[in-house]
């Protein structure tokens, strides 16, 4: 989800660079755990726990990067595959199939 806001906001952001952002972003938010503010907020909405969580754990930030990496591949395989097809065809529209 972090990803795909980060692609949202710079849209013609790199896969790689847009992966380190969302990383970096989940990193901060679960580090900010350890201060216990976002306990204290997701104890009064359920939409701020679900996105900041309640306590830290050393797993997630193993599991960011992990959860991260497939959409940057997936995202530069597309990307890739979109660019070759605009070589081939420059009037080719995002709509058309490749």
């Amino acid at each position: 989800m972090v990803y795909a806001g980060v692609i949202f906001v710079w849209p013609r952001i790199s896969a790689v660079r847009a992966g380190v952002i969302a990383t970096v972003f989940c990193w901060v938010v679960e580090a900010a755990q350890l201060s216990g503010l976002p306990a204290e907020l997701s104890a009064r909405n359920i939409l701020l726990r679900a996105a900041l969580g309640v306590h830290f754990d050393w797993v997630d930030i193993l599991w960011y990067p992990l959860g991260i990496i497939p959409l940057v591949v997936v995202d530069r395989l597309l990307t890739e595959r979109w660019r070759r097809a605009q070589r081939a065809d420059p009037h080719r529209t995002l709509s058309q199939p490749v």
